[in-house]
């Protein structure tokens, strides 16, 4: 389970994994821009986490790609064609 971690200002600055074998929750990369409010699913072992929001800068329409060795998300070239926050998201069969 892979959940995003709010701490600075109430926005997600990094995301963090449920380790069940542990019982313990570990960090698992840092996000590009603090955020809330944005969508997450996994897709063969990839993060992706979608929209969100931040008072400076907004509504996002960002989609960020996070491997399990990476620190940093790669974030899309081509974003969505809306800013969205408050959103749910799914895989389903290799997409989103």
């Amino acid at each position: 389970m892979l959940m995003t971690q709010a701490i600075e200002h109430d926005f997600a600055t990094s995301m963090v994994e449920y380790m069940p074998p542990v019982g313990a929750w570990i960090k698992n990369g840092c996000l590009n821009v603090n955020k809330c409010s944005a969508a997450g699913a996994v897709i063969g072992g990839d993060t992706f986490i979608a929209g969100g929001y931040n008072p400076p800068n907004g509504f996002f329409n960002t989609m960020e790609k996070f491997s399990a060795d990476e620190v940093h998300g790669d974030e899309f070239k081509t974003p969505m064609s809306t800013a969205r926050s408050n959103l749910i998201a799914e895989a389903v069969n290799g997409k989103i």
